[in-house]
């Protein structure tokens, strides 16, 4: 028998993909019966990958250096319909895309892209790699390919776990992708880390070599913080804002900016800028300068050049109440995390499946997550109704109440009379 062409591969694999989706629509994978041929199915699928031409499953960056457009991916791009795929990124990506006709946001399990709409979570990639290879280098190509396929990527959010890596890595990549990073720094990585120019570096940011030490105390706050204490610590990040260097342009091409001078910028009083001392009192006055100015304080402008705080640099200020308040967004990952591994849900727990290999765990995955993007947009729908309901009835939206208690609630809740 002759071998099977790569054409009949792609068009069984087609097959495959109609094939679940009839058995699904029939009941979902509670049912042993339908659980059991998806699983042959994707068996099928992962045999068929196995042995397609290698041409098919390369890498854009491979992709490119081995011929193009006139390459078999140009002869299976024709028999799909139009917008079907944009770029010709590894085939379980292609299987993925259909499934993302939404706005989508979420991105694995360290990221998130957020867009300006309100929209629901719904996680639009994935990727599985050995134990052995480094997660967040691997992620970072699946961010490039979304970028290629015409995706533009707006906040990243990311743990310490993402920031705490070499810069080539992680941030200069995303930079280059145009994506702003809004991470939380690791504790390697906070306080104070040289000069540039004389400005003292402090937390990814330029400040004036004359800011007072005290300010370079703040601390990110903890979870238990009162409303006392936030809004002290507000107050401190906010007069810290006002000694940063501000950004006086955007990122050229080869990644320089330039900054200026804050007291040139109308938020503080310095004897060495002699128009600031005709600012009210109610900006900070600098009382001792520098014994010998450093260029940051004779020049109005100073080039920041990439190498710079590129580990740590990001979209606010660290620890201000506006970066609390974007990071906090970063909950949407955990909850993806937590639906998918709930026992009563999907439960991708140990043992969740009973096939091997990264392909086939790919497609198994993806089942997974449809199945939770589907859930997260029938609520989101349902909460969009709800909304406008209340709306024309002239009702506030309805808010989800805080549950968290202190053990002094505690305590008083069981104190005798």
């Amino acid at each position: 028998m002759s071998p099977r062409r790569d054409d009949e591969r792609l068009a069984d694999i087609v097959d495959a993909i109609a094939a679940i989706r009839s058995h699904l629509a029939r009941g979902d994978l509670s049912d042993g019966l339908v659980f059991d041929v998806v699983r042959v199915r994707l068996i099928e699928i992962g045999e068929a990958v196995k042995l397609l031409n290698r041409s098919y499953t390369l890498r854009d960056s491979e992709y490119r250096s081995v011929g193009g457009p006139d390459e078999p991916w140009a002869t299976w791009r024709a028999s799909l319909p139009v917008g079907a795929m944009v770029s010709p990124p590894p085939l379980r990506e292609c299987l993925v895309r259909p499934c993302g006709g939404c706005l989508l946001r979420v991105l694995g399990s360290g990221c998130l892209v957020l867009s300006r709409d309100e929209v629901p979570e719904v996680v639009r990639a994935m990727i599985v790699t050995t134990c052995s290879s480094d997660p967040v280098p691997a992620f970072v190509a699946v961010l490039q390919r979304l970028v290629s396929s015409g995706v533009s990527l707006g906040d990243i959010l990311a743990d310490s776990g993402y920031a705490h890596r070499i810069p080539n890595n992680w941030a200069i990549p995303l930079r280059m992708l145009g994506a702003n990073i809004v991470t939380d720094l690791h504790p390697a990585d906070r306080g104070k880390a040289g000069t540039f120019a004389g400005a003292r570096c402090f937390n990814a940011n330029l400040y004036c070599p004359a800011t007072p030490e005290a300010l370079f105390e703040v601390e990110p706050l903890s979870r238990s913080a009162s409303s006392e204490e936030i809004e002290d610590h507000d107050k401190k990040t906010a007069e810290l804002a006002r000694f940063k260097l501000g950004r006086l342009s955007a990122d050229d091409p080869d990644g320089y900016h330039r900054v200026g001078c804050p007291a040139l910028a109308n938020k503080i009083r310095c004897p060495l800028r002699a128009d600031s001392i005709a600012l009210s009192f109610d900006r900070p006055e600098v009382l001792s300068t520098p014994k010998h100015p450093p260029t940051c304080c004779m020049q109005a402008s100073v080039t920041v050049p990439p190498a710079v705080n590129a580990k740590t640099r990001q979209k606010h200020d660290y620890p201000s109440r506006a970066h609390r308040i974007s990071y906090g967004r970063r909950t949407a990952v955990e909850r993806s995390n937590a639906r998918i591994k709930d026992p009563a849900t999907v439960d991708v727990s140990r043992g969740w499946c009973r096939v091997m290999g990264l392909v086939v765990m790919s497609l198994f995955l993806v089942c997974g997550l449809v199945v939770r993007n589907i859930a997260v947009i029938d609520a989101f729908e349902e909460r969009q109704e709800e909304n406008a309901r209340r709306a024309q009835l002239g009702k506030p939206l309805r808010t989800r109440k805080r549950r968290r208690k202190t053990l002094t609630d505690l305590a008083g809740a069981n104190a005798p009379p």
